[in-house]
């Protein structure tokens, strides 16, 4: 979380110069699972939402996230339960024939001593019917 403060910071401080309205929550999009590449080697966006489309240079780009289906869970308490709630949604996932993909996007709603997050996958099969 230290590096993607400083992340969303810069992300911030950029919108800023630029007058760029912008809002919460933050969210980061990662694209390989740490437990797999480790914490080092994990790709990943730090996200602001923005109200309108951005030109962007260097490592700022500008993205619409496509409206798709997902499934998620809101987790509150530390960032160390994160790995767990990724377990659990794992399994409730198959346990209900949902199949999943990558990336993981993590909704931070309320960061702090308290922090409230939101975890999602992207469902693979766009015809699933969901449940």
């Amino acid at each position: 979380m230290l590096s993607f403060d400083e992340k969303v910071a810069r992300i911030l401080y950029w919108l800023d110069s630029k007058r760029i309205a912008h809002s919460n929550p933050t969210l980061g999009i990662y694209y390989l699972y740490r437990d797999e590449v480790g914490v080092e080697n994990v790709k990943w966006d730090a996200c602001v939402p923005v109200s309108e489309r951005v030109g962007t240079k260097g490592n700022f780009k500008y993205q619409k996230l496509p409206e798709t289906k997902v499934t998620s869970v809101i987790l509150t308490g530390g960032y160390d339960l994160i790995g767990p709630a990724l377990k659990w949604m794992d399994s409730e996932a198959e346990a209900r024939g949902i199949k999943t993909k990558w990336p993981l996007t993590e909704i931070y709603i309320r960061e702090g001593d308290n922090p409230i997050t939101e975890l999602q996958y992207l469902v693979d099969d766009k015809e699933q019917d969901v449940h």
